[in-house]
């Protein structure tokens, strides 16, 4: 669960990062390349990998700005947070945002059963290599080609 939630918070990052100077070198490294195929094979016909990006696209979108959602990712008791700060957000109940969180968790418990070790040795390889930022900004950017 950590795994996941330190990807959603890679990608939310990737969003405010502009790095092009590494990309080129990134894209041609070996450990980038199986990744990239590795996170094809979990992500390509998967139902729950599609309904977790659309759900962490939707929850994301009930935070005010940019400054909560990072300061709810940052923080390791999520509830806490959210009981603590829902005004921060524009969910219409605590127990929404609850609800939300949940399944969005439960989705990224069953991509991660799904998701071999692979990936994650790839993908902490890379991030000490290149950083989170650049790894995720990099696969969106030439997965959307």
């Amino acid at each position: 669960m950590d795994r996941m939630k330190n990807i959603l918070g890679a990608v939310l990052c990737m969003i405010s990062m502009n790095i092009y100077s590494q990309n080129t070198s990134i894209e041609t490294d070996p450990s980038y390349l199986q990744l990239e195929k590795e996170f094809i094979k979990v992500t390509s016909g998967n139902q729950s990998a599609s309904e977790l990006d659309r759900r962490i696209v939707e929850f994301n979108g009930k935070f005010v700005n940019g400054k909560a959602i990072t300061k709810f990712y940052k923080d390791k008791d999520k509830e806490r947070w959210l009981a603590k700060n829902i005004a921060k957000t524009k969910f219409s109940s605590l127990q929404e945002a609850l609800d939300a969180l949940n399944r969005i968790n439960e989705l990224q418990n069953e991509l991660k059963a799904s998701t071999s070790d692979e990936f994650y040795k790839l993908k902490e390889e890379l991030i000490n290599k290149y950083g989170s930022e650049l790894i995720w900004k990099t696969l969106k950017s030439r997965l959307a080609k």
